[in-house]
């Protein structure tokens, strides 16, 4: 079966299934997400926004959301999932398996690198978001 495209274009992978170790090469590096005030509390909400970035090794998955702090300045959020198929069709869990570990690991470096590279502001003060 191969690979979903997200997939092979968030890893650049070759779509065979193998060891996070073994990129063919590192993805281009995208722009930053547009920071946009955050909405007015009597303004109407927009449709929910989808997430800046998703790192997918296998049936682990980190999801990275752009989210505001009361001051309203913007940081990340990370939030690791292992994915698993139901009847219905497939839901995100949050506990892992031992086989797991190690991949989530991985996914959550990768992350955290996107993170680093993609950095809202230019001060620096971005690291503690309260």
């Amino acid at each position: 079966m191969p690979a979903p495209k997200n997939y092979v274009e968030q890893n650049g992978r070759n779509g065979r299934p193998g060891h996070p170790a073994r990129r063919a090469e590192q993805p281009a590096r995208r722009q930053p997400p547009q920071v946009s005030p955050e909405p007015e509390e009597h303004e109407e909400p927009e449709q929910r926004q989808p997430p800046v970035h998703v790192v997918r090794l296998g049936r682990c998955k980190v999801t990275v959301w752009l989210n505001y702090s009361r001051d309203g300045r913007p940081f990340y959020a990370a939030n690791p999932g292992r994915i698993y198929r139901t009847e219905e069709g497939y839901a995100t869990a949050t506990n892992l398996d031992r086989s797991d570990l190690l991949v989530m690991a991985e996914c959550l470096r990768l992350a955290a690198l996107w993170m680093y590279d993609n950095p809202l502001s230019t001060n620096g003060d971005e690291e503690i978001p309260f």
